[in-house]
């Protein structure tokens, strides 16, 4: 798989580039310098985010490029030098990660694209929050997708990669349900009243009175005496 890579004339690497081709971090780490200027996709996770370091610059309005300031003006190394007032800059993002799946983990640099799929605001935004380090540490420990260019680790002696495109993965729960609906539970109804008979009221009323209601025997025994 690493011949496809062994490329003599290194003036091609950036034509010959491989832009969908998904490849485990391993591969890049191990591969030579026939790769660099190379695209590939890496499916991993951000495992570190070194938010501590310059994680935005300004960038020439022409090229992109990092604007240095020297003095009260502005210098790009390809376009030359710029008054204070540099029309259309804007801070982008440089955000130095690693990127780790389970054969490896690479240095990398989170570009301005990227970080903006990934953090869902431009840098210019993030600047004007308060919690701008717990921002920049939400990417960590998500599953994504990197579009990755190879690079050159001189510091490291080894391969490093510029991300230029990102997208979390969509959870498995995300699906259209097709089961059917529940049919709710009818409440149950209180049948009315029945409404006694006469017969059955008359009963009812000679129990409530009682014995007292029912003239005895005695007393009219003793009426009939007198």
């Amino acid at each position: 798989m690493l011949n496809m890579y062994e490329k003599s004339d290194m003036q091609n690497c950036a034509i010959t580039t491989t832009t969908n081709l998904e490849v485990p971090i391993s591969h890049l780490l191990q591969s030579n310098a026939g790769i660099i200027g190379k695209r590939f996709t890496i499916k991993g996770k951000i495992t570190e985010v070194m938010s501590d370091k310059n994680w935005h610059y300004n960038a020439c309005p022409k090229c992109r490029q990092t604007l240095i300031q020297t003095g009260s003006k502005w210098f790009c190394v390809d376009d030359g030098t710029y008054d204070k007032a540099v029309p259309n800059t804007k801070c982008r993002y440089q955000i130095l990660v690693k990127i780790s799946d389970n054969t490896g983990t690479i240095n990398g640099t989170v570009f301005d694209q990227a970080a903006n799929q990934l953090l869902q605001q431009t840098c210019e935004e993030t600047l004007t929050k308060e919690n701008q380090t717990q921002l920049l540490q939400s990417m960590k420990n998500r599953e994504a997708h990197f579009q990755v260019q190879a690079e050159q680790d001189l510091k490291n002696r080894s391969i490093r990669c510029t991300v230029n495109s990102a997208n979390y993965l969509q959870p498995q729960t995300n699906y259209t349900s097709t089961s059917t609906p529940s049919i709710p539970t009818p409440k149950p109804v209180t049948p009315p009243p029945k409404i006694q008979n006469t017969s059955s009221a008359k009963r009812s009323l000679n129990m409530l009175e009682g014995p007292e209601a029912m003239p005895s025997k005695k007393t009219r025994s003793d009426d009939t005496t007198n």
